[in-house]
């Protein structure tokens, strides 16, 4: 698998900086596994809210549900690769922090 590399800086001096950042760090709070996750999905909905303003016309219900359910598959594939039980997580849940992440964007 190919893997493509971007760094991103996060400068001290800038609010909205430090604001990312600390979501950033806290990215298990939104339901999510790991940062990267949580840059992909962000940058993701970024996007597709971006073309709703341009006239596509997006369901973020519908959104939520598609993030919940990836956060889920992804969650159930790492606790079956480490061999730990896997903890279900109600879909309820899952859909409420993807959606309350949406809304922190």
């Amino acid at each position: 698998m190919l893997m493509k590399q971007k760094t991103v800086r996060f400068y001290e001096e800038s609010k909205a900086d430090n604001e990312a950042y600390e979501k950033l760090e806290h990215f298990r709070e939104y339901g999510f596994n790991s940062g990267r996750e949580l840059i992909i999905a962000a940058i993701n909905a970024y996007s597709q809210k971006e073309q709703s303003s341009s006239g596509i016309d997006i369901d973020i219900e519908k959104l939520a549900e598609l993030i919940s359910k990836r956060i889920g598959k992804i969650s159930n594939q790492v606790l079956s690769i480490e061999e730990e039980p896997i903890n279900t997580i109600r879909d309820t849940e899952i859909m409420d922090k993807a959606l309350s992440f949406m809304e922190s964007l």
